[in-house]
């Protein structure tokens, strides 16, 4: 019976250190995203199979301004262009001529960047939180859509380098950024003017 309550003992230990290293990671990764109120970066986007072979390479540019405003502009190899104002969120194709209108309240634990730059814990509780070196992974308590685990790099400076998203068939999203700048950013910058003739998908 001692046995059994010292082991108890133990558990009780182990995971009420866990619940406060988890917390610590959350400070660290909240100081670091604090240093940063908006930020332009280029990116070069990988997508890897199972099996470690490129399926697909793009490149294009990202702007985040807190809170919750985001512009991801995919150029190549085809346009995609996602634009959140903060309430809304707008998914256009122009290949196809169609823009998808979502609810940033509706859509906020699904969309990882915009995760990163609303930067409040509350949304942070839906996910495990674990960091290596300047990586600092989530992982939803329940399931989310097609993502598996979301990992980015984050300097001690609060500069993002690098995040990972991997589905649930285990490919792998890499995107690597580059000539990170911290400025200023127009409120314009993330408006979304629905062109004359694109077919509206409004799922508010």
């Amino acid at each position: 019976m001692n046995k059994i309550c010292i082991a108890i003992c133990l558990l009780v230990f182990i995971l009420i250190s866990i619940d406060f290293v988890h917390a610590d990671t959350i400070n660290i990764l909240q100081q670091r995203l604090n240093k940063l109120h908006s930020f332009h970066a280029n990116f070069h986007q990988k997508v890897i199979s199972q099996n470690n072979s490129t399926i697909q390479e793009g490149d294009g540019y990202v702007l985040v301004e807190k809170p919750n405003r985001l512009l991801w502009h995919m150029r190549v190899p085809s346009e995609n262009v996602l634009i959140s104002d903060g309430h809304t969120i707008w998914a256009y194709t122009p290949c196809i001529e169609q823009v998808s209108i979502y609810s940033m309240n509706k859509n906020i634990y699904s969309t990882p960047l915009i995760l990163i730059a609303c930067n409040e814990i509350r949304y942070w509780k839906q996910y495990n939180i674990s960091k290596k070196g300047n990586n600092f992974s989530f992982i939803p308590r329940k399931s989310l859509n097609n993502i598996k685990k979301f990992t980015i790099n984050i300097s001690k400076n609060g500069i993002i380098n690098m995040f990972r998203i991997i589905e649930k068939d285990d490919v792998c999203v890499l995107y690597t950024l580059s000539k990170q700048k911290i400025n200023p950013i127009s409120s314009e910058k993330f408006h979304f003017v629905i062109p004359y003739g694109v077919t509206v998908d409004d799922q508010r």
